[in-house]
């Protein structure tokens, strides 16, 4: 067994720092890409869970609706001045079917008290992990104790809203039921887990800033996994109020994405989980691995014309870096990519100026597959970058790219050049001559744009070949008791 000293030099020389059976030493960095190993969801309509998710994909379904009167009265806050104070100009969205504050305290070990002060979307996120780990095959008593991550997008604080409208009754738990911090840090309490434990918010971008994040963990050796997931609840009047002063919403509560009939977007609900495992660990380990993050990358537009106006420099770079992290990968061999596309006059626009920018060498011929799931589940705001993966990693996983929900007529700003960029309007098989590999972008409203690029796990059971970070081959041969027993760079 090499030292750790023989390990640090083999890793200044090679780029990496692998023990006898091909995986990592602890606190080295990673020589490969990012597995995701385990996945959850409870998003709008029927999808509630990813098989779920997928059905509705392949229907075509959409969860659009009126918000529920067990949310808040929509009816008392609308009026079709949107000037006017204490009102709101749209009543619907996507919402889950279930309730959300069905929940069970006892699997989480909260005591009633407690459970009756907790923010519902926290209650529903919990639920999503614990289904998180489970797809993943790893025991709680595994989970407890190790150095896992938790890292979490957020952006809405609907209960803490309605929490500060009646301070004057607030209860013991008042302090710890409600605020951003505590979406993480009450997973990392429940699961026992040791790793570092945050809630990024950058806005619509978050979930994928918070991937980033555990990608770059997981990349310098300073956890070997993590859980990633993201929350949105519709539960208050007051977020929606803000977002339609802003005039981000849709007079029509939907997402017409890419449509001539686009002015705004339809908020959705969402919760997504993802469980990530360093590669060369996760082959080790013999997971089951069902996609693996090639590359990410997270920047800011700067000053544009507005700090809520998109940069196409901006994103256009945001797709360039983690192409770069991914050991520079070839733009043309990307078959899909999973839009931003929210359905607003000026982001849709935009986004498809960087896309047509990024892969223009595209023709023809190998024509670049585009989609956006906001017309089949609304825009979940800090969850939708990780809906977005979902959907990827499920298309990954069956060979099948879902359609999208097609507009009536193209909005003709996107100036979408049809022979190079092509909208998935029906079910797909994944083009034969290119791996299964996929973007997914997110950008927030404030600026802040996030990148990944995720692809297909292949391997026969007795060779894995796993770019790593600088580009070069990991290359792993020789199962010995169901165990990678050589691990090499080959150049």
């Amino acid at each position: 067994m090499p030292s750790i000293e023989e390990l640090n030099r083999a890793w200044l020389q090679d780029g990496a720092s692998t023990s006898t059976d091909g995986s990592r030493s602890p606190g080295s960095p990673s020589s490969g890409g990012v597995a995701i190993i385990g996945m959850g969801c409870r998003l709008p309509g029927s999808a509630t869970d990813p098989s779920a998710f997928w059905d509705m994909l392949l229907a075509k379904e959409t969860a659009a609706g009126k918000i529920p009167l067990n949310r808040f009265d929509v009816d008392k806050f609308l009026h079709p001045q949107r000037g006017r104070p204490g009102s709101m100009t749209t009543a619907g969205g996507y919402v889950l079917r279930d309730d959300p504050t069905l929940f069970e305290p006892q699997l989480f070990s909260m005591k009633p008290t407690e459970t009756a002060e907790i923010d519902p979307a926290l209650k529903k996120l919990l639920e999503v992990v614990y289904e998180t780990i489970e797809s993943a095959g790893i025991s709680m008593e595994k989970l407890a104790g190790s150095d896992t991550g938790c890292y979490i997008g957020s952006f809405n604080h609907d209960e803490l809203f309605s929490k500060v409208r009646d301070s004057q009754f607030a209860g013991p738990y008042t302090a710890t039921a409600a605020i951003a911090p505590f979406l993480a840090n009450r997973i990392s309490y429940t699961f026992d887990l040791r790793g570092p434990s945050m809630t990024v918010d950058t806005a619509c971008s978050a979930s994928l800033y918070a991937l980033h994040l555990a990608c770059q963990a997981i990349n310098t050796g300073d956890i070997e996994s993590a859980i990633v997931a993201s929350s949105n609840l519709i539960w208050s009047p007051d977020m929606q109020m803000f977002l339609d002063k802003l005039g981000a919403l849709s007079s029509t509560s939907q997402c017409h994405v890419f449509g001539s009939d686009a002015d705004g977007y339809g908020r959705g609900d969402g919760f997504v989980g993802f469980y990530l495992k360093d590669l060369n660990s996760a082959i080790r380990d013999n997971d089951n691995i069902l996609a693996v993050i090639r590359g990410t990358a997270a920047n800011a537009n700067g000053r544009t014309g507005g700090i809520t106006h998109p940069s196409p420099t901006a994103q256009e770079a945001a797709m360039r870096k983690a192409y770069q992290m991914a050991g520079n990968l070839n733009p043309r061999d990307t078959a899909y990519y999973e839009c931003h596309g929210t359905g607003t006059t000026v982001g849709d626009p935009i986004e498809l100026k960087a896309i047509q920018s990024f892969f223009s060498a595209r023709d023809k011929e190998n024509p670049l597959l585009l989609g956006s799931v906001k017309a089949n589940i609304g825009h979940g705001e800090p969850v939708s970058g990780l809906s977005g993966l979902l959907k990827v990693v499920l298309a990954i996983q069956r060979g099948v790219i879902p359609p999208m929900i097609t507009p009536a007529s193209i909005n003709p700003l996107l100036n979408l050049d049809i022979n190079r960029f092509q909208l998935v309007q029906e079910q797909s098989a994944w083009p034969a001559n290119l791996p299964r590999r996929a973007s997914v972008a997110t950008s927030g409203f404030g600026g802040a744009n996030a990148h990944v690029v995720v692809e297909e796990f292949v391997s026969d059971g007795r060779h894995a070949e796993v770019k790593g970070l600088n580009g070069r081959k990991w290359e792993k041969s020789s199962l010995v008791d169901g165990q990678l027993s050589i691990a090499q760079f080959a150049e």
